[in-house]
């Protein structure tokens, strides 16, 4: 800590008096003195700007937020419109429209338009949903801001006020602590050791040092500037806000440059490539077929496919290939889950992140108030090197000792946490009362209050010095002068002829042992410390470790009256590396139980094929305790980086890799090699980690092809957080730490984390079901109809409409309730997905297209055949090669019609292949809906085991689903208007019934395969999908 007394800086000659607005704009904030600074912000060092000017600058400059930079929103709106297959779409429509007018003209057949149409809005249909997406995730993040509080401490008039960060005004005098963001641009005019991360704006990755000096003449590299939203690591101090809002270096930054990408998920690649495959898969069989026609059938057939009829049927060939519903489905899907989530209280900020959590396989926790309760008391005490028992309460009330009164003391005076001041918490026990600060310090507060013999300590004493916690020093220290002589005194022997005040520091017992010299005996004197003594407070502190204690020791020391003030550079830090003579007052055990369950937790996510770490900032052997009690060290004996480099040497590759602690000063030193022979150990702890090496840690997973979670809640867990494939934040965690996850566990449950990975899982394994589902039907049924028009004379058999209805109206809905399905067989009993398993490989391919597509399509097509024969009178043999000889085909197996006209004969015809058009309509939907989505909704289990009317395996959305699907059907087969927009008819009864035949062909056919699957039988269980 530096306390340092600027000097007014002279002014060689007189200077024109400065307005806000021109200093503002010159960015000189940095070098003016503070007399001017007071004199052009109208406030005060001291006492901080006036209420009332406050609310001016308020409403004059207003509210102190930066504006999001907006997306340009063209480009937003062409990403929206030509995203997935949005772009083969465009082309079809406008072909569409094409044919119809000029290309159709003198005789344009209006459905070509209504087909345009249809796609087009089938384009928006899309877009809207991209755009509902975007919207959905920006709700989340809003929600998630309102449940953070944002607010800073700042003084005005004289008197402290917590206001919300965007009511900060420039003048005012705000308080900066350690953990919490500059809320503004700031002139620092007070330091106690304050530090700053400005990576955000230098790349630095040092924290730099607040000043009070000008050390700079740009005003973005001075250190006596901090700038809004850079993070405080260290210290605390005051300073004089100069800019908010856009006007701070921040909001001109943020105006300049263009917000980040997101990062792709592996279900946005997986879509990705989906969609490749597809589209390039479209784009080659239209140029077949154009080629075709080009060269073959108009040149021999040129009554048979006329141009605006080939182009359309072009049209109906990407439409067939293209699964149109799967973006609307996908995003509906990950909006239900999401929502499932919130309900279990796990908030998702990214939507496409859901399925990542299918992928994870290695989980990075952080141990206090995550894997633990966060909820610190002192559970064994020492008083010089020797153990107090603290439950014979009433005896040490009476017969304490001097060193022990002093333990009691320094845990009260070298603590930040206080107990909330209000009526209530007052008349509570110690231990129920709210306290606030750090979970160590709280219950060093507790014990303190608990014990003490001079009740209110702290108010004996005043705070001339101090640097807090921090998880680089790993100590505090607090120097305090005595307001009260004889109780200063009675408890640290100091008296008035001594001019003394007490320097307090307490931290790891690893740093303050080699800095002590001596340790208080019973009656409060100071003894020389030997060997003797160091191995007996060692001793004491493993074995205190093995209960999963984390152990601090407590020093004092003199310090000459006054010196603070005679030095004007005082250096705490500085004094504290430098000072080797402390004496120790004794050691304090503090444990932070388990949360409850935490082991069955652990187990699961073992069970799951999740390698779960512990990463903390305690001594070893504490973490490696808590590692056994939680079940993340299951065997008796972990190796070091020693023994670890030492057995790789003698057997290589050998030995076995288990269980291994790491301390910080391990991971310092480890080079790229040693890496490679940690990330195969099982079970893994790390101990005395910084925030650095914590990041190091999830990257070297990360370099080793490991899915990488990260769970944590302080500011020091931020970067890998950020860095980890999924980072896991808890919801009573820092604002810093949730900005920097995707996940957020609202209960602070770490158990929560096992109900966002079943639901990643199942996200990925009914993804399938979906897209199996959408293919037969909705992509293969309606291709094989459009290039047996192109290659065997057989005039396309449903319409590109009907086409449109099937993936856009009557798959939605059943698409939707395979999302609900419950899981087949445990899904935390199965290892994690590899990356390298698509959502699409050849496996499922081969399923959707040649076992059920097939099905869908031979059953479907002998439908269609069907009708022919029974109402037109034309046998399969006669319609197959028929190419444009089917109106005379027809005369002549009719030959009561010879004397009707031909023009007559031609809409006769038409109208049976429009009724036959429907008929496969109808099988392909009602196919869809009673085999196709009762088969898909297992992947190796037998429908009846999981049955949809069982508790367990419910899903009645199912039955909803076929209802509202056969609702849309009826609606376009029986309804007039379709009849005379897109040449829809109604049907005989006996083609409403006769697929369900078929259907329970296809339902069995599938129960078979599954049972073959089960078994094992032959080569069937090696192409299961």
């Amino acid at each position: 800590m530096k306390i340092k007394f600027p000097k007014l800086l002279p002014f060689s000659k007189p200077r024109k008096k400065r307005g806000l607005d021109e200093v503002q704009n010159g960015e000189s904030y940095h070098k003016i003195s503070l007399d001017e600074l007071e004199r052009i912000l109208s406030t005060s060092v001291l006492n901080g700007i006036d209420s009332v000017k406050a609310s001016q600058l308020l409403a004059k400059f207003g509210k102190n937020r930066i504006k999001q930079k907006k997306q340009n929103p063209i480009f937003k709106i062409v990403g929206y419109f030509f995203t997935g297959f949005c772009s083969l779409l465009w082309i079809a429509a406008i072909v569409c429209i094409l044919a119809w007018k000029p290309i159709g003209e003198p005789n344009s057949d209006p459905v070509n338009l209504g087909l345009g149409i249809l796609l087009i809005l089938v384009i928006f249909l899309q877009a809207a949903f991209s755009a509902f997406q975007d919207w959905s995730s920006g709700k989340v993040m809003k929600s998630i801001k309102n449940m953070m509080p944002s607010s800073a401490t700042v003084i005005r008039n004289g008197i402290e006020h917590k206001i919300p960060v965007e009511e900060v005004v420039v003048g005012d005098l705000v308080l900066l602590s350690y953990g919490n963001k500059v809320p503004a641009d700031v002139r620092i005019i007070e330091t106690h050791d304050l530090k700053f991360d400005k990576s955000m704006l230098t790349g630095e990755s040092e924290a730099i040092e607040g000043t009070l000096e000008c050390t700079d003449e740009r005003y973005v590299e001075s250190k006596n500037i901090a700038f809004m939203t850079t993070l405080i690591t260290n210290g605390q101090g005051k300073g004089i806000v100069v800019a908010t809002g856009g006007q701070t270096m921040m909001g001109k930054i943020a105006s300049l440059t263009s917000e980040t990408k997101n990062q792709t998920s592996s279900l946005q690649k997986e879509l990705k490539r989906f969609v490749f495959i597809v589209g390039t898969a479209a784009i080659i069989m239209a140029i077949i077929v154009s080629l075709v026609w080009a060269f073959w059938l108009r040149v021999k057939y040129p009554n048979y496919i006329d141009t605006p009829n080939f182009l359309v049927n072009t049209i109906s060939v990407m439409i067939a290939f293209i699964p149109e519903g799967l973006p609307v489905c996908v995003t509906l899907s990950l909006l239900i889950i999401a929502k499932r989530m919130a309900k279990s209280r796990v908030l998702v900020k990214n939507l496409a992140v859901i399925e990542t959590l299918s992928c994870v396989n290695v989980i990075a926790s952080d141990k206090t108030g995550t894997l633990t309760q966060n909820k610190m008391f002192v559970a064994s005490a020492a008083a010089g090197s020797e153990c107090v028992d603290l439950s014979e309460y009433q005896s040490l009330k009476y017969e304490r000792t001097k060193s022990f009164e002093q333990l009691v003391a320094s845990s009260g005076l070298c603590n930040n946490a206080h107990f909330e001041e209000d009526d209530e918490n007052n008349y509570l026990s110690i231990n129920q009362k709210r306290a606030i600060g750090d979970a160590t310090d709280i219950a060093l507060l507790r014990f303190s209050a608990q014990y003490e013999k001079y009740p209110q300590i702290n108010e004996k004493y005043s705070v001339l010095a101090e640097i807090p916690f921090n998880s680089r020093n790993k100590w505090m220290v607090k120097i305090v002068k005595p307001l009260d002589r004889q109780i200063n005194e009675s408890i640290f022997g100091l008296n008035d002829d001594t001019n003394e005040d007490v320097v307090l520091i307490k931290g790891a017992p690893d740093y303050l042992l080699k800095k002590s010299t001596s340790i208080l005996e019973k009656n409060g004197q100071q003894t020389p410390m030997n060997h003797q003594i160091i191995d007996q407070i060692i001793k004491l502190q493993n074995e205190w470790c093995i209960f999963g204690q984390r152990v601090l020791v407590i020093c004092k020391r003199k310090i000459n009256y006054g010196i603070l003030s005679q030095k004007e550079n005082f250096d705490v830090e500085k004094f504290v590396h430098d000072t080797n003579d402390f004496c120790i007052i004794g050691l304090v055990g503090i444990i932070d139980p388990p949360r409850e369950g935490i082991a069955d937790v652990i187990t699961n996510l073992k069970e799951a094929g999740i390698r779960v770490f512990m990463v903390t900032g305690d001594y070893a052997l504490t973490a490696a305790a808590i590692a056994v009690q939680i079940g993340i060290f299951t065997v008796p004996n972990y190796d070091t980086a020693e023994t670890m480099r030492i057995k790789h040497k003698q057997n290589k590759e050998s030995y076995e890799r288990s269980a291994l602690l790491l301390t910080g000063s391990d991971i310092e030193s480890m080079s790229d090699d040693d890496w490679r022979l940690v990330t195969p150990y099982q079970e893994i702890v790390l101990a005395r980690t910084t925030p650095e090496q914590k990041l190091r840690t999830v990257k070297e997973f990360q370099n080793d092809k490991y899915i990488v979670g990260v769970t944590g809640d302080g500011v020091n867990d931020a970067p890998a957080l950020k860095s980890a494939d999924i980072g896991i934040a808890m919801g009573g965690g820092s604002e810093v730490a949730m900005e920097a996850s995707q996940l957020v566990l609202l209960d602070n449950n770490f158990s929560s984390i096992l109900i966002a990975i079943r639901n990643g899982r199942l996200v990925f394994k009914n993804l399938r079901k979906v897209i199996l589902y959408l293919l037969p039907g909705g992509c293969f049924a309606e291709l094989i109809p459009v290039l047996m028009s192109m290659f065997v004379g057989v005039a396309q058999n449903i319409s590109s409409f009907q086409m449109l209805v099937i993936s856009l109206f009557t798959d939605i809905a059943p698409s939707l309730s395979l999302m609900m399905e419950k899981e087949e067989s445990d899904l935390l009993k199965q290892p994690p997905r590899s990356r390298k398993d698509h959502l699409v490989d050849w496996k499922f391919s081969l399923h959707a297209y040649l076992f059920l597509g097939m099905l869908v399509v031979f059953s479907s097509q002998c439908l269609f055949f069907i009708y022919m024969e029974t109402y037109a009178g034309l046998y399969p043999g006669q319609i197959f090669f028929s190419f444009d000889k089917l109106p005379q085909i027809y005369n002549s197996t009719n030959s009561n019609f010879s004397t009707i006209s031909e023009k007559f004969l031609e809409k006769r015809i038409d109208e049976h292949y429009f009724r036959g058009q429907t008929v496969t309509f109808v099988s392909i939907i009602l196919l869809q809906l009673f085999g196709n989505l009762l088969s898909t909704r297992t992947n190796m289990n037998s429908f009846f085991k999981q049955d949809p009317w069982k508790k367990k395996t419910r899903n009645l959305y199912l039955f909803g689903a076929q209802v509202i699907s056969l609702g849309i059907m009826i609606i376009v087969v029986y309804v007039p208007w379709f009849h005379k927009m897109f040449n829809s008819r109604p049907i005989p009864v006996q083609f409403l019934l006769l697929p369900l035949v078929f259907s329970l062909t296809i339902f069995i056919a599938d129960e078979v395969r599954k049972f073959m699957v089960r078994r094992k039988f032959m080569f069937f269980h090696k192409i299961a999908w």
